[in-house]
């Protein structure tokens, strides 16, 4: 997803590798799909209480390691 929002920020078409699940596909198309002009337009947010452990499953579920805190 990160070389498809690249070439998108650079007016390019990125390329979803055909071996994927469509699962996989479908998901990096939303990664793509939600990171608009350097802005990620919904993001993923943790509460004050959240936990380290929290925050390891939502990294591992989401693929990064920023997360707002709200």
């Amino acid at each position: 997803a990160r070389l498809a929002i690249a070439l998108a920020q650079e007016g390019g078409i990125g390329f979803i590798h055909k071996n994927m699940s469509i699962e996989q596909q479908a998901a990096e198309v939303r990664k793509v799909k939600k990171f608009e002009a350097g802005v990620v337009t919904d993001p993923v947010t943790v509460n004050p209480d959240a936990t380290i452990a929290d925050v390891v499953a939502l990294t591992e579920k989401h693929g990064f390691a920023g997360f707002p805190v709200v």
